[in-house]
């Protein structure tokens, strides 16, 4: 079976053959060796890579002794280029006492699509629950999912929409708009919040504009309805 030609790590591209980090089409530096740990740790499909195993395909089994720092100093690059926090990884996963694992990875023997110059990146954030019932859950990640989905259609050459598998991960994790746009490279993040008084049910919606995070538009909208289905296409 033929390794991968590129595999796709969150919103970044690993162009293997070309040994290339792209996000947005824009070229991340990364040297040699966290490159080739990349490569290695991507190409288990987010299976535990083990220290031993790090130092026996890139060492050939030959410990030094700054081989320990070595591996220390390349996972550390590595989280930088990706855009990680190493006190919060979303992508890179260290298993204390074992080694280190890849998520979010998918693969293709196809060159991904070019991304037009033009285009901006948006992220719709998990709908907040402000009710108090943890069972509205599932309606602000419908809600979410919706507006997601239908930003996506408007027009997909020019409007990115980052998947939602993506945005869920950044369900109640405190991190500010900024933070948020420097690990995925968006121009724009949509949050909105859901509350319930008496019966009524509130939904706003904001979308901010992440280089000066200033709100450039907003809207709240009161359903006519009860039903989730309704509530989504109402919104």
């Amino acid at each position: 079976m033929n390794p991968p030609e590129f595999v796709r790590i969150g919103d970044i591209e690993l162009d293997i053959q070309r040994y290339e980090l792209r996000r947005a089409g824009q070229p991340i530096r990364l040297e040699r060796l966290p490159m080739e740990l990349l490569i290695l740790m991507a190409s288990r499909d987010g299976q535990l890579v083990t220290r031993a195993d790090i130092v026996r395909t890139l060492w050939g089994g030959n410990a030094f002794r700054e081989t320990d720092n070595s591996i220390n100093t390349a996972i550390r690059k590595i989280r930088i280029a990706l855009g990680e926090r190493p006190d919060h990884p979303l992508l890179l996963t260290t298993v204390k006492g074992k080694g280190y694992r890849l998520d979010g990875t998918r693969t293709s023997s196809e060159e991904p699509l070019p991304i037009p110059l033009e285009a901006v990146r948006v992220l719709v954030l998990p709908f907040e629950n402000k009710t108090g019932d943890l069972r509205e859950d599932s309606l602000c990640d419908a809600l979410a999912d919706e507006t997601s989905a239908n930003l996506g259609m408007l027009d997909p050459t020019r409007i990115l929409v980052i998947a939602r598998t993506t945005a869920a991960r950044y369900r109640r994790v405190n991190k500010s708009i900024a933070e948020i746009a420097h690990e995925l490279s968006v121009d724009y993040v949509l949050e909105g919040s859901l509350t319930r008084d008496a019966g009524r049910i509130r939904i706003l919606a904001q979308l901010i504009r992440c280089v000066d995070q200033v709100q450039i538009w907003s809207r709240a909208h009161e359903p006519t309805t009860r039903a989730a289905l309704d509530i989504q296409k109402e919104v």
